[in-house]
């Protein structure tokens, strides 16, 4: 996210333009939100990042009259612009790439989102892990969901999964940050990392980088970029060549995920 913020900057500052910035991370903050809209400070455009708005929601953002661009959401029909890359075609690739080394018993682990209901969208990631580990045949030994307000999370799941009857030789996590907490509870319990599981993270973070984590990586400041810049045209009425953007990632291997070589 703060990478995001600052590609937005980027392109906002340039052009005398404040960004004021609205968490929504729970559901009383999100009715917040919708109760004392931007509009109401004068805004001259809302950018949204991270969720839908319901039906509810984009009847009560179409009557503000400014320019609306969402990014990483589902959904796109209450917006005029919007940027994302497609997560669950990315995790399809993660799980390809498994696959091709060797790898045969996976694991998913993702976080439990603290945003309940159909209305903050869904795990792509989670989808597109599922989806290509029945299109391959491969074995899903498991999903598992860290509760970031739990601070035993990640412990209990590494316990969970080390003590299932077929141990899993890959890893799918939801993001960099989770999968450098797996690491170190795999590492705690003696788990060798690559050569008896293999973790791959998501999102090109800074640690993926410090940690040599195997990720997929997204250019969050750029991301940023392109919504700033979609919303700076829909302020000035220009059209927009391409309302909505799909972002490409990058997948970029390290030392955490290496060929399955079975026991002999």
């Amino acid at each position: 996210m703060g990478e995001l913020f600052d590609g937005i900057y980027d392109v906002l500052s340039r052009n005398r333009y404040d960004l004021t910035i609205y968490r929504a991370g729970s559901a009383e903050e999100r009715a917040v939100f919708f109760a004392n809209l931007p509009a109401n400070r004068n805004a001259d455009a809302l950018i949204v990042s991270g969720f839908s708005a319901t039906d509810e929601e984009a009847e009560t953002l179409s009557t503000m009259d400014i320019p609306i661009v969402s990014v990483n959401s589902p959904y796109t029909g209450w917006c005029q612009a919007s940027v994302a890359v497609d997560d669950e075609a990315a995790e399809a690739t993660i799980v390809r790439y498994l696959a091709a080394l060797g790898h045969r018993r996976f694991c998913y682990i993702g976080r439990i989102d603290p945003l309940v209901g159909t209305q903050w969208g869904f795990d792509a990631r989670a989808r597109g892990y599922n989806d290509e580990i029945a299109s391959l045949g491969l074995a899903n030994c498991g999903m598992f969901f860290i509760d970031p307000g739990s601070p035993r999370s990640v412990k209990q799941i590494i316990a969970e999964l080390l003590a299932l009857p077929e141990r899993p030789t890959a890893l799918c996590v939801w993001s960099d940050h989770h999968a450098v907490s797996v690491m170190h509870e795999l590492r705690t319990a003696g788990i060798r990392i690559p050569d008896e599981m293999s973790v791959f993270g998501f999102d090109g973070a800074d640690v993926a980088a410090t940690f040599e984590l195997s990720t997929m990586a997204q250019p969050a400041r750029e991301i940023g970029r392109l919504a700033a810049r979609k919303t700076l045209d829909l302020i000035a009425g220009r059209p927009l060549a391409e309302p909505h953007t799909t972002v490409p990632v990058t997948l970029e291997p390290g030392s955490t995920t290496g060929p399955w070589r079975a026991e002999e």
